[in-house]
């Protein structure tokens, strides 16, 4: 709905009542202060890693990068096959916790 302003508005409810217009003023009010919150609170800063970039940008680890991801994967795959319930457990946790290191250690 557009209200007098011509703005959007999605909580106006139309009343033809003079009293009642203070308190549509006010919902409409509170509807725009909603949408511009909602507006400046999205992220738009610039990306930063958790770790340092000299660690991150280390040959030996960006070497190992592959090994760590699809080693997590087989872990990840072999962990679903397991019936016994401590080595499911333990399979599962290494593959996650690897693919946690794997997606952390990227730029």
């Amino acid at each position: 709905r557009i209200n007098q302003n011509n703005t959007k508005c999605h909580f106006l409810i139309p009343n033809t009542n003079k009293s009642s217009l203070n308190e549509q003023t006010k919902r409409t009010m509170t509807a725009t202060t909603f949408q511009t919150k909602i507006k400046n609170t999205t992220n738009t800063s610039k990306k930063e890693n958790i770790l340092p970039m000299k660690v991150i940008t280390s040959p030996t680890l960006q070497k190992s990068l592959p090994i760590i991801g699809h080693a997590s994967y087989i872990f990840l795959a072999s962990g679903f096959l397991m019936t016994d319930m401590l080595e499911l457990r333990l399979l599962l946790v290494g593959g996650y916790s690897g693919l946690v290191l794997f997606h952390l250690c990227h730029a």
